[in-house]
């Protein structure tokens, strides 16, 4: 379930400007209290998403269903051509019933998709046949069509933390070169290139008109990590800095006293989609792909903790300047 809570965050006025939705904590005492009738004063608002529907299919669903609506095509009509009762219409765009690849060849020209977009649909939908949590790393994570499914379902909220490096989303192209280059080192040039494009293409841009709200929490050490030469990580710190004056952006700085990796043991980044019927989502990246959590609650509850143990989001730039001096 998705909860807004109403929250008095401690140190910032981020959550306020731009009504982040949270976890429960308004305060630092909440989250650290024992009394649990206290911490059931935090007034939530649940959206109601069907115990059954499971994210990834909602969401190969929910554009088939877009697809269906901009091609101006009824229900009834999409139900005739695959000699279905109407209701399975529904239940495929809600992801509550499995779209097979053998129904996307027969929906997607109805639709006026063009022929060279139906092999990731039809990938995605036998992938989602298989498991609809786990997604399996070929060359790169990067490359999976994970990224490009999540892309298709604009986002409200994007949150995460990173102990490693800066978080993907704000990766200039030469600092994100540099990072995959590490990583991939058995890969060739034509290989990092085509990674390089597919990150550089991730769908969650921070400065389009109505863009996500992005709160990003990251360690100190992975800021110092100078990945690359020093004019690469050079422009990096300064484009963090660039990002900080957008209204939606809010980045946090786990200095090493604070000892942010002892509570998350990995990196993670949480997504809610602009969707109300779509369920929350968290991605953790693996060494062998990467696991979608629909069960958010323990997620949310850690990123509040790690937003309260960080240096506040007036001292980033700071911190961001004494790197570069």
């Amino acid at each position: 379930m998705r909860r807004t809570y109403a929250i008095s965050f401690a140190h910032t006025e981020f959550a306020e400007r731009v009504s982040i939705p949270f976890c429960a904590c308004q305060t630092r005492s909440v989250l650290n209290t024992r009394n649990p009738r206290q911490k059931r004063t935090i007034q939530s608002k649940r959206r109601r998403t069907s115990s059954k529907t499971k994210p990834l299919p909602a969401i190969l669903g929910a554009s088939i269903g877009r697809l269906r609506t901009e091609s101006g095509v009824p229900r009834k009509r999409a139900a005739r051509a695959l000699h279905m009762d109407v209701s399975m219409i529904s239940r495929f765009e809600a992801g509550l019933a499995t779209l097979h690849a053998e129904h996307l060849d027969i929906l997607l020209p109805l639709y006026g998709i063009e022929p060279g977009e139906h092999a990731k649909y039809r990938a995605w939908a036998e992938r989602l046949r298989t498991d609809a949590t786990w997604w399996p790393d070929t060359v790169g994570n990067e490359d999976s069509g994970l990224d490009e499914l999540l892309d298709l379902e604009p986002l409200e909220l994007l949150r995460g933390y990173d102990p490693a490096t800066v978080p993907e989303l704000l990766q200039t192209p030469d600092y994100a070169r540099e990072v995959l280059e590490f990583a991939h080192e058995e890969l060739g040039s034509n290989e990092i290139d085509r990674l390089l494009h597919a990150r550089l293409a991730r769908g969650y841009p921070v400065s389009e008109p109505a863009p996500p709200k992005v709160w990003l929490i990251v360690e100190a050490a992975a800021l110092r990590r100078r990945i690359g030469e020093s004019a690469v990580w050079r422009k990096q710190i300064q484009h963090l800095l660039d990002v900080l004056d957008l209204p939606n952006v809010h980045i946090q700085v786990l200095e090493d006293h604070q000892h942010g990796p002892v509570l998350a043991l990995h990196a993670f980044v949480y997504l809610r989609f602009a969707d109300p019927t779509l369920q929350d989502l968290v991605r953790v990246r693996q060494m062998t792909g990467t696991t979608c959590h629909s069960n958010t609650e323990r997620y949310l509850q850690l990123a509040d903790q790690l937003a309260i143990v960080a240096s506040p989001p007036q001292r980033t730039a700071d911190l961001l300047r004494e790197l570069l001096h």
